[in-house]
């Protein structure tokens, strides 16, 4: 039986997503606008952080399992949200 045959790394998804991320990174800073250090906002100093995490998730494959936990965890928080409004809306009747 042959083995099954391997996706290339650069086609797993999460991977592509976070070398664009760090592309972005280089030219945001070849702008002059600081990713790293004491003048870098909060968002351009995750941007390099969260693209290398998404390329180690998207090439082991963990990138789909942490994306249905986080899409999980979105419908709990809206389910709650929902269900406090109707509780307003039954005590103001």
């Amino acid at each position: 039986v042959a083995p099954p045959a391997s996706v290339p790394i650069l086609d797993r998804p999460g991977v592509g997503l976070g070398a664009l991320g760090g592309i972005l990174s280089l030219v945001l800073s070849a702008f002059g606008v600081p990713v790293v250090g004491e003048g870098a906002s909060t968002t351009a100093s995750i941007l390099p952080i969260a693209s290398l995490a998404s390329a180690a998730l998207g090439s082991t494959g963990w990138g789909g399992v942490v994306i249905g936990v986080l899409r999980t965890l979105a419908g709990m928080v809206t389910q709650a949200k929902a269900a406090q409004e109707i509780c307003k809306l039954a005590k103001a009747v």
